[in-house]
């Protein structure tokens, strides 16, 4: 494991592995970034700006048979030594709970020392044939890999390959083209696919994968099949209440119970991992993660969170977090939205940061409070542009963790304080908080439940940018804040 930022996040990870009773070697940069882990190898590497050279100088000073390759931000869901070590292939797969979602997923991360294999880029090469580790990539080398990698497929079933493995390539790269009836369909055959369920005894369910994705398209039935079969699934069967509420409007008391047991006591099924963030909550956070993840989960703009690009707004210039890359700004932010709204691509928060940008022409700002945090993109943004402190909320548990990690890696954790609230906010604003400046970036019912808490909490002179309406709706917000006038406004079409 590469460890160039510490191992503040990789907890978790080390956990798995000793699971697994497997060693532990460690790459840094500087040793004390591996300071605090017991019984691990450590190695110093010369980085060069490329984790697929890193990965090439820590194999070189490993003496294994297998290397098998994890993140920091990974969990090994499953493995079996015995299969392993029967292996004559370079390069084999492995069982890993990834940063794209809950579900297990068959990745090619074992490497056998002695062969020609090597890491290029994000891949692993061999006889220039390059395979997807989903290890961490820019959005658009990730596209053009899956779109590759369909070609494989493609070419696998013209040469009368059909195994599992091809179906499951398939869906995964037409849901990456897009999230439609093609997709949708690709998933339904990988599900029915006679060779579909587990390839290695007590192994994950592949299907699992697919069944979650099928939730996507309102289609429970593959998940319910799977849950009467194993029913400490967690994370399926918290895709399946999200479905429930997105599609029928209506809160399952019985997935949300089972939900909460199995996450209350960690007596969910590791081999499929669970959303960490919900573990040991109460009821009132989990039921509000729950309605949040709805919404983000199955927002038409949230589902393709893989393809964020690049995006620019006055001095500020948001980044995927995985882009080694990123083009110059005055004020670059790096983020990452996961399951949570904010990935600064969207309308409204465009405008948020526009606004920002216009004030920082002219205004100086020491207390900001940040409601509905989201990936905390303009939290960021403001303690990038003042010298500043900043309080944020957020009612998804999802938000706040992805938020908290954006706020890390951007070198401002320091200098703001993140909660959730489930019950929202208004009984933490009492009057005279003393904010200077409010970002509130919410819907219209939001916004309007919100705003008698912001005008108490702000002070005589402050400033609160408010963001998230339709232009239809733009007259309405007066009538809501009559107590908070306005000074003016910005749109982008509809928003």
């Amino acid at each position: 494991m590469l460890a160039l930022d510490g191992l503040a996040t990789g907890e978790r990870t080390i956990a798995s592995l000793r699971r697994f009773g497997l060693p532990l070697v460690v790459g840094v940069e500087h040793r004390e970034d591996a300071v605090g882990v017991p019984d691990a190898e450590i190695n110093q590497i010369d980085w060069r700006d490329d984790f697929a050279d890193a990965r090439n100088q820590l194999a070189g000073l490993i003496d294994a048979d297998w290397l098998l390759w994890i993140d920091a931000d990974e969990e090994l869901a499953a493995f079996d030594a015995t299969e392993i070590a029967g292996l004559q292939a370079p390069v084999a797969a492995v069982w890993l709970n990834d940063r794209r979602g809950y579900t297990a997923r068959w990745v090619l991360r074992l490497q056998r020392l002695g062969t020609d294999a090597r890491w290029a880029e994000a891949l692993v090469a061999l006889d220039g044939i390059r395979f997807d580790s989903f290890a961490s990539e820019n959005s658009q080398q990730a596209q053009q890999d899956r779109s590759r990698l369909g070609g494989v497929a493609a070419r696998a079933e013209a040469a009368g390959t059909d195994g599992f493995a091809v179906a499951l390539l398939n869906a995964r790269s037409a849901e990456a083209k897009e999230h439609g009836s093609v997709a949708f369909m690709a998933w339904v055959r990988a599900f029915n696919h006679v060779q579909g369920g587990p390839s290695m005894v007590e192994g994950p369910d592949p299907r699992v994968e697919v069944a979650e994705w099928l939730c996507t398209y309102d289609y429970m039935t593959p998940a319910l099949l799977l849950l009467d079969a194993n029913s400490d699934i967690a994370n399926l069967r918290f895709q399946v209440l999200t479905s429930i509420l997105w599609s029928e409007d209506r809160f399952d008391e019985n997935h949300f119970v089972a939900v909460a047991e199995r996450l209350a006591g960690e007596s969910f099924d590791r081999r499929y991992g669970a959303p960490h963030e919900l573990i040991g909550v109460g009821r009132p956070k989990l039921c509000a993660a729950v309605e949040a993840h709805a919404w983000t989960r199955f927002d038409l703009k949230s589902r393709r969170r893989d393809r964020m690009e690049v995006s620019r707004e006055g001095r500020y210039l948001v980044a995927p977090a995985e882009l080694e890359h990123a083009p110059q700004a005055p004020v670059v932010i790096r983020a990452d939205a996961g399951l949570s709204f904010g990935g600064g691509d969207h309308p409204s928060s465009f405008l948020c940061l526009r606004a920002l940008d216009w004030l920082a022409r002219f205004r100086q700002y020491r207390q900001i409070l940040d409601v509905g945090v989201g990936s905390g993109v303009l939290s960021i943004a403001a303690l990038k542009t003042w010298c500043a402190r900043v309080t944020a909320f957020d009612v998804n548990l999802f938000a706040v963790a992805k938020a908290a990690q954006n706020f890390r890696a951007n070198h401002v954790a320091p200098r703001v304080r993140v909660s959730c609230e489930a019950g929202g906010i208004s009984h933490r604003l009492p009057r005279g908080s003393g904010f200077e400046l409010a970002l509130v970036n919410l819907n219209y019912a939001e916004l309007a439940a919100y705003t008698p808490a912001l005008a108490r909490a702000a002070m005589a002179h402050g400033t609160v940018v408010l963001s998230g309406l339709k232009i239809i709706m733009n007259a309405m917000p007066r009538t809501a804040s009559c107590s908070a006038p306005y000074s003016g406004t910005t749109t982008g079409r509809p928003w």
